[in-house]
């Protein structure tokens, strides 16, 4: 297949298929190129993100429903709304492979993200075209990968798909706020090969009674890595490889690994490192963002080490998301870990509740299949595996969980 044939840009249920031809042709139909985009849907992203690279000017990716009276809370000038770009029509690449080549060359190109602001206000976080793209594996033996873009466009993660694709010249195929129906319709008529997401996003599949074969790389991010969702994945995906990675936004992506524990590379040693558990990232590592003078910034992600040397760990929790019930400190992800280890539980969101005893009290929102279960059963299948301060006081039985603008499960405070 010719790169003008090749499809970058695959939506079976919207019907729109795109090669660097037809690309170029909806480009055309904008006059200028404005900087700051405001959209969550997948194809505006992608076009918007294509344009940017093609005239070499900074993006701006705002989501869809901040109000653009709010933008300077964010950090964005008012006086930037209205900033454009002439598009110069004889300077298209008329081949994708002179639109790789030019990538090279950028002068003036940056993105602009903002981080999820469950912790918080969001942050605004600039990149240049080199640290965007720092995670980004390039070679010919990846040239026949497509990609399920499984994440929110306008952040991080979906970034780094976005460029792990179009960097190996391989499809797109759009799953973020799609249906359950529409996404695996998605997967099995395109034979997506790799999809990159959080294990919230995978719950939501479940059940699942029929294999997709045609994937070979599941990867989870975003969230701590279930152990049961992982070896239930293995059936569902029978011919996948699971890997587990790390990113921010402020980082991009740092970790990977095919099993539970990371391991800090050569490569990061003098970059990385550990506080009382928590991780902290070297400020060379980071774009550009408002930080205090520090050399270091503590990303509040607390780990669990296997062995000190070499460093081997996993990331067990959030420093913000710790509950403390009395004085004991509970960790959330591990109470739903072993909620959702139960057959009838297909996924789990556990919080603090303000309490006038103890302070606080573990609650649980429970998803499950099944019309019988009962809290009585849940408090006797946790008996043994948790501490009795860590059981939830209180169990809801829920339709659908609620998720973060990045597929995360949103914690309650």
């Amino acid at each position: 297949m010719s790169q003008m044939d090749r499809q970058l840009y695959s939506d079976p249920s919207q019907d729109v298929f795109l090669g660097w031809k037809e690309i170029l042709a909806k480009i055309k139909t904008q006059e200028v190129f404005y900087s700051i985009q405001k959209s969550q849907q997948h194809l505006d992203v992608f076009l918007q993100m294509v344009c940017s690279l093609i005239v070499d000017e900074p993006i701006i990716l705002l989501e869809n429903d901040i109000p653009l009276g709010d933008v300077e809370k964010i950090g964005i000038e008012k006086n930037q709304l209205g900033d454009k770009a002439e598009i110069n029509w004889e300077k298209l690449p008329s081949t994708f492979e002179e639109f790789l080549d030019n990538l090279t060359n950028l002068k003036k190109w940056k993105i602009t993200l903002f981080t999820s602001g469950t912790t918080g206000q969001p942050k605004k976080v600039v990149h240049n075209f080199e640290s965007i793209t720092k995670g980004v594996k390039l070679s010919q033996k990846y040239s026949e990968h497509k990609w399920g873009w499984a994440y929110n466009p306008t952040h991080m993660a979906g970034i780094q798909v976005f460029f792990q694709a179009l960097l190996n010249e391989n499809t797109l195929v759009p799953l973020f706020s799609k249906s359950r129906q529409e996404i695996i319709s998605n997967i099995r008529s395109t034979a997506i090969t790799h999809i990159s997401a959080t294990p919230s996003f995978y719950r939501m599949l479940l059940p699942l009674e029929t294999e997709l074969p045609s994937i070979t790389t599941i990867t989870f991010g975003g969230e701590r890595l279930d152990k049961n969702l992982e070896e239930l994945f293995r059936t569902v995906f029978p011919n996948a490889k699971l890997r587990n990675v790390y990113a921010s936004t402020e980082a991009g992506a740092l970790f990977s690994t095919e099993g539970e524990f990371f391991k800090v590379s050569d490569r990061l040693s003098k970059y990385v490192k550990f506080v009382d558990n928590q991780l902290l990232i070297h400020q060379s590592l980071l774009g550009e963002f408002q930080m205090n003078a520090d050399e270091w910034y503590n990303t509040g992600d607390i780990v669990e080490f296997s062995t000190h040397s070499p460093k081997l760990f996993r990331f067990i929790s959030r420093n913000s998301e710790v509950i403390n019930v009395g004085g004991y400190n509970v960790n959330p992800q591990k109470v739903e870990q072993e909620l959702n280890k139960h057959p009838k539980v297909i996924n789990s969101l556990v919080y603090g509740k303000s309490n006038s005893i103890l302070g606080r009290i573990v609650m649980a929102e429970v998803k499950t299949d099944s019309k019988f279960l009962t809290e009585k059963e849940l408090r006797s299948f946790l008996t043994g595996k948790l501490q009795s301060y860590e059981v939830p006081r209180i169990f809801k039985f829920v339709d659908e969980l609620p998720l973060t603008k990045t597929g995360k499960i949103l914690r309650k405070r």
